[in-house]
């Protein structure tokens, strides 16, 4: 079984999620691409981040309290996965553009239901300080003409 748990980066308060079906998690790229006027594509890939869509379901006025706390107060959060054995931490920050978990679930009383959106405070590609990419098999190539080293 997966575990998927969040806290605040510097508190030993820790909650346990349990995201139903459309968990997505990708890793954004942040690059940007101009065209010479010779027809040559130029790729600078700056680094990446850490997002993340947790669909959540059944959840207590306690923890419904707790996160939409943590979006407005736009806090840095530690979300930890086990998966398959597994354990990865990422440190993201919540960033619906709405109250993440507002709506009652019916029939029940006192569960409610939302979609948590979150993206890397830090980390991913870059978190190590990734080098400016010359030349990539996939990212794409700099002309030598216009690159200064």
């Amino acid at each position: 079984m997966d575990v998927y748990l969040i806290s605040l980066t510097d508190s030993l308060e820790v909650w346990q999620l349990q995201p139903a079906r459309g968990f997505q998690e990708q890793r954004r790229i942040l690059k940007s691409q101009h065209r010479t006027n010779r027809g040559l594509l130029h790729t600078c890939v700056w680094g990446g981040y850490f997002s993340a869509t947790l669909p959540l379901t059944h959840v207590g006025s306690d923890l419904q309290d707790v996160l939409n706390r943590w979006w407005r107060d736009q806090s840095r959060l530690a979300l930890t996965m086990e998966r398959s054995g597994t354990m990865t931490t990422h440190r993201v920050r919540i960033v619906n553009k709405s109250k993440p978990i507002g709506r009652f679930e019916p029939p029940q009383k006192g569960l409610y239901q939302g979609l948590i959106a979150l993206e890397g405070a830090a980390g991913g590609w870059g978190a190590h300080g990734a080098p400016f990419i010359l030349n990539h098999a996939y990212f794409g190539t700099l002309d030598t003409f216009n690159a200064v080293v």
